[in-house]
């Protein structure tokens, strides 16, 4: 069975697509999408300071969310602190919608709780 970005190579082009369409930085971790795996490593300017977030894309994706994570990023009620998991939905299962994507997430979620 193909990977999700080989099975939806247009919804990968729009994601990063919309990740330079908003200026942000970001590689994929090609290491990672060898083994099949989408991993971007996307730089987050907050305040005077560049965050490293990494998002990790399941295998079911667009249907089910990306992780993000950070080791760098503020602590604070909304990141786990031994994973750096941020948590940008209040419920992962009733909140995400097929058509989110990760440039959106920065924007809107990530922002609400830095």
């Amino acid at each position: 069975m193909k990977v999700w970005f080989e099975r939806y190579p247009r919804r990968l082009e729009e994601e990063l697509s919309a990740l330079d369409n908003a200026g942000y930085k970001y590689a994929i971790d090609a290491d990672e999408r060898s083994n099949g795996r989408l991993v971007l490593r996307v730089s987050y300017p907050l305040g005077n300071a560049e965050h490293e977030l990494i998002a990790r894309f399941p295998d079911t994706y667009p249907y089910f969310p990306f992780e993000i994570e950070s080791s760098t990023f503020p602590g604070g009620r909304h990141q786990d602190p031994y994973s750096g998991l941020l948590c940008v939905l209040k419920d992962p299962h009733q909140n995400w919608r097929t058509d989110d994507t990760l440039a959106g997430f920065l924007g809107t979620q990530v922002a609400a709780i830095a």
